[in-house]
């Protein structure tokens, strides 16, 4: 595996370069591309399948990933190939909950790219939710807090890439959180086919279930609109229901339910009643 990940990163880096080479025993280095050249794609993948298939006990190994990518979190989440890499480093089964919750506390503050334990705004680690954070601090940090979460997150919500657990994690917990305002613009960006990337998890149906709730007239007819061709798949989904559920719980408009989910969901009960008939 190395030596494959290290042949196509200098073929496509063209050089020899030692920030393309693989993570050793103990350290990755802080040089490792993520959106350096136009092959960044192909390298990315390379990585990704490095971390999916790298042996779990290989703790030293894993830990130097979460560390040479602390304090890029933020970039990395907005650009499409590497928003990949940050998704399989918050999945890893060697990944535990307090580098998780570190993962996303970068979005809280800078301060926690350099966090490395001990006591950090009244809290003992990284906070296990924003609304820890919220409450263990003042008035004018809760600002700082909210303004620095939207200013990382508004490109994020505007390009759509919430296909991230991280980005599922966060959507919630801004959208719980954050003023009216703020929470109007990210409605806003998140109402249509983003809201599709975020069915399939928990915090994912959080969040869409509140820009679903929120939502004006339009932008709720909007989010409903987009749900076309998946409400099957929705609606029997762990998650997914929730959204379904919601939308039809809060659209007064009832043509567009009918037309895009009662239509839906009444094909899908048909199917399923064939099926158990053939069963039978």
């Amino acid at each position: 595996m190395h030596t494959l990940f290290q042949m196509v990163a200098l073929r496509l880096g063209g050089k020899k370069d030692n920030s393309l080479r693989p993570p050793n025993s103990i350290d990755i280095g802080h040089h490792f591309p993520y959106y350096s050249n136009e092959n960044t794609y192909i390298i990315l993948l390379l990585l990704t399948f490095y971390i999916l298939l790298l042996p779990s006990h290989l703790t030293i190994k894993c830990t130097a990933f979460y560390k040479a990518y602390r304090g890029h979190y933020a970039e990395m989440l907005r650009h499409p190939a590497a928003a990949h890499v940050v998704d399989d480093l918050y999945l890893a089964e060697y990944t535990d909950t307090a580098q998780r919750n570190s993962m996303a506390a970068e979005f809280y503050g800078r301060e926690y790219s350099l966090f490395e334990g001990g006591l950090l705004n009244n809290l003992e680690g990284p906070p296990a939710h924003l609304s820890d954070l919220l409450a263990a601090v003042d008035g004018n940090k809760q600002k700082s807090i909210m303004q620095q979460l939207a200013a990382d997150l508004s490109p994020i919500f505007e390009k759509g890439l919430v296909d991230a657990q991280l980005a599922h994690r966060l959507a919630a917990e801004y959208l719980a959180n954050a003023p009216a305002g703020l929470v109007i613009d990210a409605v806003e960006s998140l109402s249509g086919e983003a809201l599709l990337h975020m069915l399939h998890t928990k915090d994912g149906a959080t969040a869409a279930c509140m820009v679903i709730g929120y939502g004006s007239a339009k932008e709720r007819k909007k989010a409903v609109k987009a749900m076309k061709g998946h409400v099957g798949t929705a609606v029997v989904d762990e998650w997914g229901h929730l959204a379904i559920a919601t939308a039809l719980s809060v659209v007064d408009d009832t043509t567009i339910l009918n037309k895009f989910i009662i239509s839906a969901i009444q094909v899908s009960c048909c199917c399923f009643h064939r099926l158990m008939g053939r069963c039978r």
